[in-house]
């Protein structure tokens, strides 16, 4: 407020001098009315009547108090020239502060939007992690669920491995043998099982071309189930004559479940050789189990654990 008010009074100080006043000021400043130095004239005679001193000299000295004296107009335009830059730099300082007050505000509006736009997308990521780790949790339960289901669909089939394969064979005949010779069911008993189907599994050639040293094995799928328990109980009762043989009879599982299967089939056989223990391999829900016990002495069985 004082500063707008000086410079309300200076502009109309400045009104009010003259234009003239002003030019003086101006040709004060570039030494236009400055007395002009020169060369010193030679005394005159009058010096020596006046005791040395030159009438001029005299004269002047009398009339410089008026002349010495500065006019008041010139002051006051000085006074308003300097007041004008004064202004003038004062305009430019308030801008300066102006703007570099707007920038203050900017900066500070985008710090504010900056860590707005940070926590919100610090929440963005825990709702992404929190949604994964739920969609996770889904998609492990659903293929449980598809890994159940599908065992339960392959749960009339069963596998039989060892059996000898010949070139344009009957396999429902070839199985038939098969029950009847390695398994001992009677001939009446046979007949009386209806299949769904029964095939040799197919087989990816080797890289090498070379073929398989083992019979491909047998997939039967049964019309009843209690066929398909009968020959299951009588194979798991023959197991040890079976594996004399180079033969298997095991259920039919989902592609996950055969691998975990062959992997503990070879570890049972590694503990029954080195640990001479007893084995056996089961099958629970979606999984697949391998128990041994130390001999038949001991009632409970252990279920072994890669840990």
């Amino acid at each position: 407020m004082n500063r707008r008010n000086t410079r309300k009074s200076a502009a109309k100080t400045t009104e009010n001098i003259p234009k003239n006043s002003r030019q003086n000021i101006e040709s004060y400043l570039q030494g236009e009315n400055r007395p002009k130095s020169g060369k010193k004239s030679a005394p005159s005679t009058d010096m020596a009547e006046n005791g040395g001193h030159d009438a001029s000299s005299i004269s002047r000295a009398s009339t410089g108090s008026t002349e010495n004296a500065v006019d008041p107009n010139i002051l006051k335009a000085i006074n308003s020239v300097m007041k004008d830059h004064t202004d003038k730099v004062c305009e430019k300082i308030d801008k300066l502060y102006h703007e570099i007050g707007t920038i203050k505000n900017r900066l500070t509006d985008i710090e504010a939007t900056t860590e707005f736009h940070a926590a919100e997308l610090t929440n963005t990521n825990k709702k992404i992690d929190d949604t994964e780790t739920k969609l996770m949790e889904e998609i492990k339960l659903l293929k449980h669920k598809l890994l159940i289901g599908e065992t339960y669909s392959r749960k009339s089939n069963l596998l039989f491995y060892g059996i000898k394969e010949s070139k344009e064979e009957d396999t429902y005949e070839v199985l038939r043998l098969f029950l009847e010779d390695a398994l001992t069911l009677p001939k009446e008993s046979i007949r009386q099982i209806h299949f769904v189907n029964v095939h040799r599994l197919p087989r990816r050639p080797k890289e090498d071309g070379s073929e398989y040293d083992t019979p491909t094995p047998i997939i039967a799928k049964f019309v009843r189930m209690r066929d398909r328990h009968l020959i299951f109980e009588t194979a798991k009762k023959l197991a040890k004559k079976l594996r004399d043989n180079k033969q298997l009879v095991c259920t039919d599982l989902p592609p996950v479940l055969k691998q975990r299967r062959a992997k503990l089939l070879r570890k049972a056989f590694e503990l029954r050789e080195k640990h001479n223990y007893l084995t056996r391999v089961q099958e629970r829900d979606a999984d697949v189990l391998l128990q041994y016990k130390k001999n038949q002495a001991q009632t409970s069985w252990l279920t072994w654990s890669p840990n």
